[in-house]
Formats: C-alpha cells, sequence, structure tokens
C-alpha cells in the first residue's frame, strides 16, 4: 500500500500561505501581535499627558471588556463612553498602562519593576483587575526592608493595597525603635504618623515614641515656617498627642521630656503623675495600657477606601 506525503516544496508553499495567525502557536503570543501591530484595533489610548511624557496605544474593546469590568462597563455598559474611537489617560504613565494592556492581553507582565511597580498597581486599581493587583503586591512585599517600608507604606495606603500594608506594619512593629528614630520618619504624612503612633504593637520604648512625636511636630513646624512653640507643636500633632502612652514613661522621662518642652499642660503633667501614683486611678485622656509584641492577630492599619485589597 503506497503511503502518501507532501513534498518540501508544496508543504513551504501552503504554510507560507496561512499568515501569522496559523504559525503563532498559543492565543496569549497572538494576542501579543495583536497589541504590538494593532491590527484590527478600534480604540487608542493618549496615555501620560499629566505625567510628563505621552504615548499613544492602540487597542481592542472585547479584549480589554473581557479582562476587566470598568472597560466592559465603559464600552458596552447601558451608558458607554462617547470615546470617537481615541481615550484620555492623563494620570497614568505609558510604562504602567502598557503594562496593564499586557497583562490583558496576555496573562504576564514582562516589564515589571522598582520604577513602575506602583504606577502599575495604580493602573490595576483603577480598572479593578484583582490578579495583576496581587501580581505588583507580592512584587513590592519581595522588596520590603526596613530602609523603605515607611516609602512603601505610604504609598501602600494610597491604593489600599491592604497585604503591602500589612507587611510594612509588621516590619515597623518589629523595628519600631530604628525606624521612629530615622530622618524618614520626619517626613511621614500626618495620617500615617497616626496610624503608627497609635498602634499596640509598636515595640520601641513609649519614651521614643514621645521624642518621635516632638521631632515631628519640630520639623512640621519648620516646613511651615512658624515658630517651634509648644502651642504649634501641640496644633500639629493634633489628636496624635492622644496616641502616646505617657502613664508608661518613667518619672524622670516626664519631668525631662514634656515637663521641659511644655507639649503638656502643667494640669495634664499632674494628672499623668496623679494617675501613676495614687491609688484611685482618675479617667485622663492617655492610655496606660503597655503596648503588646506583634501577634499574627493584630489588625492592621486600613485605609477607608473602595478599591481592590491585594
Amino acid at each position: 500500500m503506497s503511503q502518501l506525503t507532501a513534498s518540501p516544496s508544496a508543504s513551504s508553499l501552503v504554510q507560507s500561505d496561512w499568515g501569522w495567525q496559523g504559525r503563532t502557536a498559543g492565543i496569549a503570543n497572538r494576542n501579543k501581535h495583536l497589541l504590538a501591530t494593532g491590527e484590527h484595533s478600534d480604540i487608542q489610548f493618549v496615555v501620560g499627558r499629566n505625567r510628563g511624557t505621552t504615548q499613544t496605544f492602540l487597542a481592542h474593546k472585547f479584549v480589554l471588556s473581557t479582562g476587566s469590568q470598568v472597560f466592559d462597563r465603559m464600552f458596552h455598559g447601558e451608558t458607554p463612553v462617547q470615546d470617537n474611537g481615541s481615550l484620555d489617560v492623563p494620570d497614568a504613565t505609558p510604562e504602567a498602562f502598557h503594562n496593564l494592556l499586557c497583562y490583558l492581553y496576555t496573562d504576564s507582565v514582562g516589564n515589571l519593576n522598582s520604577h513602575n511597580v506602583f504606577d502599575t498597581l495604580s493602573c490595576a486599581s483603577k480598572y479593578k483587575i484583582q490578579l495583576l493587583f496581587d501580581l505588583c503586591s507580592d512584587f513590592i512585599i519581595a522588596s520590603l526592608n526596613m530602609d523603605n517600608c515607611l516609602t512603601m507604606l505610604e504609598k501602600a495606603e494610597e491604593v489600599n493595597a491592604q497585604r503591602v500594608i500589612g507587611k510594612c506594619l509588621e516590619i515597623l512593629d518589629a523595628s519600631s525603635a530604628e525606624i521612629l528614630q530615622s530622618d524618614r520618619f520626619l517626613t511621614v504624612k500626618k495620617t500615617t504618623l497616626d496610624a503608627v503612633l497609635r498602634r499596640s504593637t509598636l515595640t520601641a520604648d513609649e519614651f521614643i515614641v514621645y521624642t518621635v512625636a516632638e521631632r515631628w511636630a519640630k520639623y512640621a513646624c519648620q516646613v511651615d515656617k512658624i515658630p517651634v512653640s509648644s502651642k504649634n507643636r501641640r496644633a500639629k500633632l493634633g489628636r496624635t498627642l492622644y496616641f502616646i502612652r505617657f502613664p508608661l514613661m518613667t518619672d524622670a522621662q516626664l519631668a525631662n521630656g514634656p515637663g521641659e518642652t511644655g507639649l503638656l499642660t502643667k494640669d495634664e503633667l499632674c494628672d499623668v503623675f496623679r494617675y501613676k501614683h495614687a491609688k484611685t486611678k482618675r479617667c485622663i485622656p492617655f492610655r496606660a495600657k503597655p503596648r503588646s509584641a506583634p501577634s499574627r492577630r493584630a489588625a492592621p492599619y486600613r485605609v477607608p477606601t473602595q478599591t481592590p485589597t491585594g
């Protein structure tokens, strides 16, 4: 029985006519081709007007809609956006938006790095792509250390990246004395100062917590070019003052600390001393319970926003 075989020349001729679609293995690779070439695109994005550099990306509404609820509603919802074939994305960086498109087209991000990971995380949050949000969160968590945890914490709070926030706070709890006394802590936002000093799991001595609050308030006054008075320092601290557990400080620390600087009024100072030594404890506005060692049950500071929680 004879066996039918195709001649090499005939096979090459047929395959050359199959086009890139027939020669490209895997839907991810075919989508990658569409993203790179823009073939059959039906929407373009002008990205980065507010970020110093602008780039235009050609895309496909169907692909975007299958990967993002936001894009699906944007293009196919009850009131689809009037795009006229083009949409502005002014606040994203082109690099981060390209990472987002790569993920939607191929389920992978080839250019995620320390310079663009938070911008990519922000894009994932904006377009509600949970798996990309988680991937970025994992990348950040793997790079956390004592030197960068404050910066990462503040960036993570902006997009409510709860797992990143939690890991940053774990590092901060374990090394709170070193981190709180660093120059970087002087420049943290007020919300971050509150989030840190209110924690019951800090391992730093309470006198360090007090000293850090004093330094932060003094620096804030200097930045605003106002007198570094006790009144102005208290005003800068606001409710943060009541996160300092003054009853945990020794009498010498109280006398030589807030007793000398005037951060506490004379009445407040007397109330703290009386609370420490009187048999009958009167109610004071400062907590007296010792801060405990970090545990798995310690609740991280939560940012009240409606975004993914990677």
